[in-house]
């Protein structure tokens, strides 16, 4: 894991310079981790979950989909979906209009 601490924030400061795709990888294998830690029967299980697992998991997710589809994903706060622009602007081979329509406001990059 990148994140023992469960922190999207130190996951995207990791991936800052890195490509769109290694990015995208980084956090699908981060995600599987993730969940890992948290499923049913798995001894720490329900330590991991309460401090933060499964938000992580689902932050990491979040940011897979903006990366991918370029929107907004349902449920993430609005700090974090900041923090994911954020980082995208320090990624290699990200598209600089798409993101300043996304900051824009704009619903569809």
């Amino acid at each position: 894991m990148i994140s023992y601490k469960y922190s999207i924030n130190e996951f995207l400061h990791f991936v800052e310079g890195k490509t769109v795709v290694e990015a995208i990888l980084l956090a699908q294998q981060e995600a599987g981790s993730a969940e890992a830690i948290t499923r049913g029967g798995r001894r720490g299980a329900p330590a991991a979950r309460a401090a933060g697992c499964d938000s992580y998991a689902a932050d990491l997710k979040g940011f897979i989909f903006f990366l991918s589809n370029g929107i907004k994903p349902a449920g993430v706060y609005d700090g974090t979906y900041h923090s994911f622009i954020s980082t995208a602007h320090k990624l290699v081979g990200i598209d600089e209009e798409r993101l300043r329509k996304l900051e824009s406001g704009s619903s569809r990059a």
